[in-house]
């Protein structure tokens, strides 16, 4: 045989040699299956308590759950202790020709007048069955505090009745409304909201509610004061006394008549005139109008009367701030002068106003009063006060903590003496 068919054969041979090796495990796994020995394993089933492993005694095969009543609250639309939605939709959608309850409420909306602020307020509400069959009910959605009372079995029966009881604490004056949502299986009233309306109004009312706070206050003349106090929630509120301050104040109390009460919606109230006198004097008014009473949580109720008498003299200008009798010096820096000029308006008199003497603190501060505008034909003189701090000045501070202090006298006879206190600060 010759080379060439040699080499034929031993390739046709190896093709032969590889196909068998394919095709041979094939038909082994066909050969080896065995479908007569095939199982099938179903899925489990859910179950819950009381349903049996192969769910023949209380479960539905297809959703493997118990079965349940019907008229059970869904626990999926509960949030805490009230339902988002109706629980007994399924029993309203049922035959209509069963017995039904039927729900009457004798009101649905209360007026429940003044309430004091940071008081809480209840009131119940009635729910009657005048129907066939069980009046069931629960709690919805709730801007308050919501009980449900006299059920048994959230259920109330044929000719029963239940209470509703609101519960709730406004935070702020004005007018409110709470509510709160019923869901009955009645389908006539499948949804009941009960409202409680009312008005949040102070326990007692007074005007000017700060007292006053006059500011600058001319000389020799009576401030005319007046003002009220009054309640819309004690029945049997009475100011039992009045005291003043000191003789600069002068008032009358008196109580409300019945017309006027109505007019304002009071039911006790007072109002009080009077005056606050003022002289030449240059003062500070610090007084207070004291009114006591008979309730227990208000006994005294004080009204502060804080103002600044300009007397003979008033001092006008710039960094002067009068109700305190104060000046700003401000801050200055060491070695350098700083002066700052305020007027004095007075009275005209025979001879021209003078310093007589003057203490400083610090005491290298410096003053003089200089003429502006004099004469007996003007209705007021004017004279510049100058306050001078001097370049030597020392370091210091003098704050609120320790101020400086201006005490002069003069030559006019209704200014015996002024004082001033000082800002001052030298770095």
């Amino acid at each position: 045989m010759k080379l060439v068919q040699w080499v034929s054969v031993v390739v046709t041979l190896i093709l032969l040699l590889c196909a068998f090796a394919y095709i041979l495990p094939k038909l082994d796994l066909f050969a080896l299956q065995d479908t007569s020995q095939e199982t099938f394993v179903p899925p489990p089933v859910l179950s819950r308590s009381g349903e049996s492993d192969d769910g023949d005694a209380s479960g539905s095969a297809e959703s493997g759950y118990a079965n349940k009543d019907e008229t059970e609250p869904e626990e999926e639309t509960k949030e805490d202790d009230y339902f988002r939605e109706n629980p007994f939709e399924k029993e309203l959608a049922s035959d209509p020709e069963a017995k039904r309850p039927k729900a009457k409420m004798p009101e649905l909306v209360h007026a429940f007048g003044k309430m004091s602020l940071g008081s809480t307020g209840h009131y119940d509400f009635l729910i009657q069955n005048e129907g066939e069959a069980p009046l069931k009910i629960a709690k919805g959605p709730t801007q308050c505090k919501c009980t449900l009372t006299g059920l048994k079995l959230q259920e109330v029966p044929p000719g029963g009745e239940a209470e509703v009881h609101l519960e709730w604490t406004p935070k702020s004056y004005g007018p409110f409304s709470q509510g709160a949502v019923i869901y009955t299986n009645d389908p006539d009233n499948d949804k009941i909201e009960f409202i409680v309306q009312g008005n949040m109004v102070p326990e007692i009312a007074i005007s000017p509610e700060s007292g006053w706070s006059l500011g600058s206050l001319a000389p020799n003349v009576d401030i005319p004061l007046s003002g009220t106090i009054r309640t819309e929630i004690f029945d049997d509120f009475e100011i039992t006394s009045m005291e003043t301050s000191s003789d600069f104040l002068d008032f009358q109390l008196r109580k409300m008549e019945e017309r006027e009460l109505e007019a304002m919606g009071a039911s006790v109230a007072y109002d009080f005139q009077g005056t606050l006198k003022t002289t030449d004097e240059t003062r500070k008014i610090n007084e207070e109008l004291v009114f006591l009473t008979n309730n227990e949580k208000y006994p005294r109720i004080v009204l502060p009367i804080t103002g600044f008498q300009g007397g003979a003299l008033l001092i006008v200008g710039k960094n002067w701030y009068s109700r305190d009798q104060l000046v700003d010096l401000g801050k200055v820096s060491s070695g350098t002068e700083r002066e700052l000029k305020l007027t004095f308006v007075v009275e005209p008199r025979d001879e021209p106003m003078q310093l007589t003497d003057v203490a400083t603190t610090p005491d290298f501060l410096q003053v003089r009063l200089e003429p502006e505008k004099v004469g007996k034909d003007l209705a007021k003189e004017r004279y510049s006060f100058y306050i001078t701090v001097p370049k030597d000045a020392q370091r210091g501070l003098w704050n609120k903590e320790n101020y400086g202090k201006i005490v002069g006298k003069t030559n006019n006879p209704k200014i015996n003496s002024f004082e001033m206190k000082v800002l001052l600060e030298i770095e």
